[in-house]
């Protein structure tokens, strides 16, 4: 989720650039079911015949992570050009790789200088 800073403050600082957003986002690791850390390969299979997957929680423990970064709203460019403008906007869509800071469920803290 990204949000502008901007539109929260009654009176913005002039320092504060109308392109440029605060994104958060949430993410997991070691998630291999939905629940517990046994899963078949055919949840309608019942009985001896049925392939059953297992996870050890020591070596693969469920991690939760949350990011914070900047982002870049390219449509609050101020370009005056109309279709540069239209063209902005259309590839506001993707988003360009920024430094990253995540925090755990572990407790640790990552910052990554290119993030996806």
């Amino acid at each position: 989720m990204s949000v502008n800073p901007r539109s929260f403050l009654s009176t913005p600082p002039a320092w504060l650039p109308r392109w440029l957003n605060i994104a958060v986002g949430m993410g997991a690791e070691n998630l291999y079911a939905g629940n517990g850390y046994h899963w078949q390969a055919d949840k309608n299979c019942t009985g001896p015949d049925c392939v059953v997957f297992e996870a050890d929680p020591a070596v693969s423990p469920r991690i939760r992570q949350f990011f914070l970064s900047l982002d870049v709203d390219l449509a609050r460019l101020g370009v005056r050009d109309r279709f540069l403008r239209s063209l902005l906007g259309a590839v506001s869509i993707f988003k360009f790789p920024a430094p990253e800071l995540e925090v755990n469920s572990r407790g640790q803290w990552r910052f990554y200088p290119v993030w996806f």
